[in-house]
């Protein structure tokens, strides 16, 4: 055997709570190990400190690099420098005249209700306005004076700052200005400097300025972290994991492609996951200790050009990841008579209380109390030497304070277990609005989905996420706990070059399309060469390319990527695409190739690191087949809070052998993970290792368990069914009629007889909190898709509109966080709506309207109102209303905008739209 086989290789995820690490073992088996990213008093740092501990060297001694075949990160470095605002001094070179465009940015404000704005730290130290010109068709207006811009970036110098982003107008046609600047600098000294065109070769400045900045911003910082690991690794092969979902080497690893490196891990992990087990449509669920993240596969990975991170707009490739901030580490509280889970986390310190180091009651503290974590069977990583097991003494202490307060206040008598569960419905509510965002506003159904569980706090949510969503299998594998890291050892070398076309697709030359596809695929063939990778390439490894075509509306900013083919195929796909997310297409308006994406993929023997998985942690054998009918035995019994208190079995994950059936509920331990099999799933062991948990009857799971306790029908919170809440909403919101109409007429009686029987019960803090989630998630998408198909700068960019829910006498039940100005008025207007066409309504109709004076249309002309009522199967009269609001630029007064100030009448301001209908029964 080849000695630099002979060596261990690390596979690590340094989260914001945990980190991972996987050591694959000289003869190919895996072990795992989990430790908190930071100790204080303990280890400098937590990556190093697993690789050492595999290794069993103490952590002040050198790590024996001849024993490291290579070591694969995913790391938060940058993204936690991007929070805390602690990354290089940078300054800015923009075209002058745009100083200060990165500031103002698009004019929406990310908090529109808080009375003292504090405005987002600047991530740039200066400005330096570069005297400089070039038009939108690339050419140059106004050249640059070498002279004066070295003079300038000197005296930038001479401050000490040693990072520069250089940002110039249409540099992404026109780069030559961008490039001399840049020679200029590097001569000067500057240690750092990123150019927009090669950042982030694409239109809109705002986000390429932005994502230009980041980089300079955090490269610095990353290769700090980078010298500090070489120091340590001394030599050792060391590769990053990149947001796209690729790998690079150390030195081409970069601020811009840092920020979802490690959760990226984990959907390469998931994907490898569902191929063993023959499934292609995953949704995936990746919990952690901060925060949740959900992301969508069917067949291919997809990626997300733009995104938001921390209050800074990026346009850069990563892998399309939506993150709610519920993880383990949420802080649990109780404010406006609301149980709150998050947005606040704990993070690693202090942590959730049962770590012993005085932290905020949490949601980890929720599961401890409820049973779904057993502190016998979790990792001693606490206390305040981190090697004590979890405290949960000091949670029921804190919960039973909790009781008390919210008894206080609100009169509410809750014991501390049904607080805790409500806490947890909570939290499932909001990661199940997550997944929702991920799937059914883009027109996929969850319940056609395979869960795709993961994450440290994956397990314990796992089947009450699916029974929220109607999905019926989950996935667990082995390492479900650690499953970014596994992500990251499996990952290819991915390169991702792009070019900005931005004619009608129809102008296009397919000649031309052709040379410049194969332009990008040399250059990556070169970047794979600078990485060291393609002279390492043989059979069993391959390289190839993947191109998209990246399309739009003319008008419009929402791109849709589709598959390089033939024009018209093209055309068709993105038609395709935008029916089905947006319910239409554009047929009149012209079809825009925005750009070409080419991705060139140096693809490793992924299979026989599979089979290596499986074979170590396999516990087959040859009776597998005689064992369904001989339960494993349970480790001991534990009391877990379902609805009720129940003794339930808890087996570790080594005691169970492949094809054993396990029926909920029970509690499943593994090294660094907890699964819990709620009533009306059952579990079985795969012969690949992995668990799959499929849903069946909940009487089927009662007969078959008798720990199964059924909850008391006089339960505080047996009064209204949360899922019959979800079905209800989900029908509205959708229009969901795969439902079974028996099914929802169910529903629809059980929401009517209840809403006046509500209005004499007493309120529940979790149900408020629940349906307060609900309803601002409903107008939050309504605004969302408003956003993507609108096509004037007001909508798309400024997002000067607002969009709210009402009830059946139009008053306003909740808003999503837009246009304050607009809202105030609103009510009025559905109540206009509502007077004028009473008794006449029909289902699919809509209203427009936007006379200020005798409808309450809104605060001027140019702010239009669309209203929607809202019919229930089997209901005459709207059950509620829907309305958005929208400024217009030009809506036909004397000038442009509004309130001219020579205007004599109303007419001369603009048109006076009444309530008018505009769509008649859909």
């Amino acid at each position: 055997m080849d000695a630099s086989i002979a060596q261990w290789s690390f596979w690590i995820d340094r989260g914001g709570t945990f980190t991972d690490v996987i050591g694959v073992h000289p003869d190919g088996r895996l072990e795992s190990l989990k430790l908190l990213s930071e100790l204080r008093g303990g280890y400098a740092d937590a990556a190093l400190e697993g690789i050492r501990r595999f290794l069993g060297i103490a952590s002040d001694e050198p790590i024996p690099a001849g024993q490291i075949r290579e070591v694969r990160m995913g790391t938060t470095v940058g993204t936690n420098a991007l929070l805390e605002k602690t990354g290089e001094p940078t300054a800015l070179a923009i075209t002058a005249g745009l100083e200060d465009i990165l500031e103002i940015g698009y004019q929406n404000r990310p908090d529109l209700f808080t009375l003292h704005i504090q405005k987002p730290e600047s991530l740039y130290a200066a400005a330096i306005p570069i005297v400089e010109r070039v038009d939108a068709q690339g050419r140059v207006l106004q050249p640059i004076d070498p002279q004066q811009i070295k003079n300038q970036l000197d005296e930038i110098y001479q401050r000490g700052i040693r990072s520069l982003a250089i940002v110039l107008m249409h540099s992404y046609i026109h780069a030559g200005h961008e490039k001399k600047i840049a020679r200029i600098a590097r001569d000067i000294g500057f240690t750092q400097v990123s150019v927009s065109h090669e950042v982030s070769p694409a239109i809109r400045i705002i986000r390429r300025g932005d994502t230009t900045v980041v980089d300079a911003y955090l490269s610095p910082v990353l290769r700090r972290y980078l010298h500090q690991l070489r120091r340590d690794l001394q030599g050792v092969p060391l590769y990053f994991m990149q947001s796209h979902g690729g790998l690079t080497g150390a030195e081409a690893f970069r601020g811009r492609d840092s920020l979802l490196s490690g959760p990226a891990g984990g959907i390469v992990g998931g994907v490898a996951i569902g191929a063993q087990a023959g499934r292609n449509r995953l949704l995936g669920f990746d919990m952690g200790g901060t925060s949740t993240d959900v992301w969508h596969y069917n067949g291919e990975l997809e990626r997300a050009f733009e995104c938001e991170i921390a209050g800074v707009r990026l346009q850069t490739p990563m892998l399309d990841i939506h993150t709610v901030a519920a993880g383990g580490g949420s802080i649990l509280s109780y404010d406006d008579k609301r149980l709150q889970v998050g947005p606040r986390s704990a993070g690693a310190d202090p942590g959730p209380v049962c770590y012993g180091r005085g932290g905020p009651l949490s949601l980890t503290d929720a599961n401890v109390l409820l049973g779904r974590i057993q502190p016998d069977f979790f990792p001693a990583l606490f206390g305040a030497d981190g090697r004590q097991t979890l405290d949960a003494d000091a949670v029921r202490y804190h919960f039973e304070r909790r009781a008390s307060e919210i008894k206080a206040d609100s009169g509410v008598d809750r014991g501390m277990y049904e607080i805790a569960r409500g806490y947890f419905d909570i939290a499932i509510t909001h990661m199940a609005g997550a997944v929702k965002k991920i799937s059914v506003e883009r027109g996929y159904n969850p319940e056609e989905y395979t869960l795709c569980c993961f994450g440290g706090a994956g397990g314990q949510h796992a089947c009450a996420l699916a029974d929220r969503l109607g999905i019926r299998e989950i996935l667990v594998h082995p390492l479900a706990g650690v499953l970014s890291a596994y992500g990251i050892g499996l990952a290819d070398w991915r390169c991702l070059k792009e070019t900005y076309i931005g004619l009608p697709i129809f102008e296009c030359s397919l000649e031309d399309l052709v040379f410049a596809i194969d332009g990008l695929k040399n250059e990556g063939r070169q970047w794979l060469h600078e990485q060291g990778i393609a002279e390492s390439l043989n059979t069993r490894h391959s390289v190839r390319y993947v191109t998209r075509a990246h399309m739009k509306y003319a008008g419009s900013d929402t791109i849709l990527d589709v598959a390089w083919n033939e024009i018209p195929a093209m055309v068709s796909e993105f038609e395709s695409n935008h029916r089905r997310l947006f319910g239409f297409d554009r047929p009149e308006n012209p079809i825009i190739l925005a750009k070409l994406v080419v991705e060139t993929i140096g693809t490793i023997a992924i299979n026989e690191i599979l089979e290596s998985t499986t074979e170590s942690m396999s516990t087959s054998d040859t009776n597998a087949k005689q064992v369904d009918a001989d339960p494993p035995e349970p480790a001991r019994y534990v009391q877990m809070y379902i609805d009720a208190p129940a003794m339930v079995p808890l087996f570790t994950v080594a005691s169970i052998q492949d094809g054993r059936t396990i029926q909920g509920p029970a509690v499943v331990s593994a090294p660094n993970d907890t699964l819990v099999i709620d009533p009306g799933w059952q579990a079985v062991r795969e012969a690949n290792a992995c668990i799959r948990l499929t849903k069946v009857a909940i009487d089927s799971a009662t007969i078959d368990n008798p720990n199964f306790e059924k909850q008391p029908t006089d339960s505080p919170l047996n009064k209204i069914s949360t899922v019959d809440s979800e079905d209800y909403v989900d029908q509205v919101t959708h229009n969901r009629t795969d439902k079974n109409p028996a099914d929802m007429a169910r529903v629809n009686e059980a929401y009517r007889n209840k809403r006046t029987q509500d209005d004499r019960t007493q309120f529940d803090p979790v149900r408020l909190e629940i349906f307060h989630h609900v309803f601002r998630s409903i107008a939050g998408e309504m605004g969302a898709v408003l956003q993507q198909t609108g096509m004037s700068v007001n909508i798309k960019e400024r997002l000067d509109f607002s969009c709210a829910l009402f009830d059946e006498r139009g008053r306003m039940i909740a808003n999503a966080p837009h246009i304050p100005v607009h809202l105030g008025s609103m009510s009025e207007c559905v109540q206009a709506v509502i007077r004028k066409t009473e008794g006449q309504m029909q289902n699919g109709d809509v209203f427009v309207l936007n006379n200020p004076y005798s409808e309450g249309g809104g605060t001027h002309l140019p702010d239009i109102t669309v209203v929607t009522p809202i019919f229930l199967i089997g209901m005459n009269s709207p059950a509620f209303y829907t309305a958005s609001r929208g400024h217009h630029a030009d809506v036909g007064g004397i000038t442009p905008g509004s309130m001219p100030p020579f205007s004599t009448s109303i007419e001369e301001e603009g048109v006076v739209i009444d309530v008018t209908l505009l769509c008649s029964k859909g």
